[in-house]
């Protein structure tokens, strides 16, 4: 059989989730391998979806699934085409995440003006080993993903 990846768990459709501004990259541990089935959702909730990269062949539930999906997903329509499995980070063995300046996830993210993000923006980025630093904030539109392009590097 082959693995699955499930982005959301939830468990009744009482719960909901709000994705926006994210890189979700799913693929093979060893080159030549298939990557584990992306599903996004489990069986059960409610979903909103933004702008965000999706490694291409994702499906909204996991397949082969006796009940199927009972909840709502919108706004899958968001994100963006991509026909590569390559988001176009800096350097991905290294676990450098930056998005390269020429990816796809720079530039192309929404603004989150309204609430919840005005009282939690998200104005920090990860530092290994457990820090952060400031996330370089953009008149325009945001990068996608945990972390902003740095500029000079790969592009």
């Amino acid at each position: 059989g082959r693995w699955r990846t499930i982005l959301f768990r939830l468990e009744t459709n009482d719960q909901a989730v709000d994705a926006r501004n994210n890189i979700i990259f799913c693929r093979p541990i060893n080159e030549g391998r298939a990557a584990t089935e992306l599903a996004l959702l489990d069986e059960h909730g409610r979903a909103e979806f933004g702008v965000n990269w999706v490694s291409p062949g994702w499906l909204l539930s996991p397949s082969g699934r006796g009940g199927g999906f009972s909840g709502t997903a919108n706004g899958t329509k968001n994100f963006l085409d991509v026909s590569r499995n390559d988001p176009g980070f800096v350097e991905l063995l290294r676990l450098d995440l930056h998005p390269r300046m020429d990816s796809a996830a720079v530039g192309t993210g929404e603004l989150l003006g309204a609430s919840p993000w005005k009282e939690h923006p998200a104005d920090r980025q990860y530092l290994s080993p457990r820090s952060s630093v400031p996330r370089p904030t953009k008149e325009s539109h945001p990068d996608l993903g945990a972390f902003s392009a740095v500029l000079g590097k790969g592009g």
